[in-house]
């Protein structure tokens, strides 16, 4: 398992504070690289550019991103969303997680980390 500097994470938002806010706190717990989309079609562009290790995407852009999951097998998809119902359609379109939220950034470190040591975070 890599260490946390050494993981390029990529979060995606419609809400762009909100993806901005999430990029900083997971800055601060130590992430090395932390990028910041606002649409499945951005994130896909920055996802060709550039190494992501996980993309922490919000429940509304997931489907869209997950449709292209195929082009990058080796990206861990960690999905959050107010809904405890949409888990399991998530999950069946190929998220490796689901987070449900409210969540806070260590939440979301416990997550990454059981998703890189087990493979799946059901």
């Amino acid at each position: 398992m890599k260490n946390l500097p050494d993981l390029s994470l990529l979060v995606v938002s419609g809400e762009e504070s909100e993806a901005d806010t999430a990029a900083a706190e997971l800055l601060f717990l130590g992430f090395g690289a932390v990028a910041v989309a606002t649409s499945a079609y951005v994130a896909r562009e920055i996802m060709m550019q550039y190494p992501i290790d996980a993309v922490i995407v919000d429940s509304r852009r997931a489907i869209a991103l997950l449709g292209h999951r195929a082009e990058f097998p080796e990206v861990k998809v960690l999905v959050a969303g107010p809904r405890e119902a949409a888990r399991a359609e998530i999950l069946e379109n190929g998220a490796d997680g689901f987070l449900l939220l409210p969540t806070e950034a260590e939440e979301i470190l416990t997550a990454i980390f059981a998703l890189f040591s087990q493979g799946v975070l059901p």
